[in-house]
């Protein structure tokens, strides 16, 4: 249930952030952006918060994940995600993340001894 409402906020997140970014700067339709931020948060859930900020830094996992939303958000929709909506996309998620690593090193990750 943890995990699950965990992936609720960062779902919420991504779509807003995309909602402008790739809705209203890309030209996306409403259906691609819940798309695109529905893969990229179960994506970047599993490998950005799961794997890689557990075992690295907040900023190696911020990085792994403004990777990971590149490479998404082109295989996604690739019609919308170039340009200025594209490099506002992953710049607006990689600082949703940073917050969002942040909170879950406080208060959802076993801290490693």
């Amino acid at each position: 249930m943890r995990h699950l409402s965990l992936l609720a906020t960062k779902f919420v997140m991504i779509a807003a952030v995309l909602g402008v970014t790739l809705g209203l700067i890309g030209g996306a339709t409403f259906m691609e952006v819940l798309m695109a931020a529905l893969v990229l948060s179960v994506v970047a859930y599993v490998v950005g918060d799961l794997i890689v900020l557990p075992a690295t830094s907040n900023w190696v996992a911020v990085a792994a994940d403004a990777l990971i939303a590149w490479v998404i958000l082109r295989m996604v929709s690739p019609d919308n995600a170039v340009g200025a909506a594209l490099f506002w996309s992953i710049v607006a998620v990689a600082a949703g993340e940073y917050f969002f690593h942040s909170y879950l090193e406080r208060h959802a990750l076993r801290h490693k001894s």
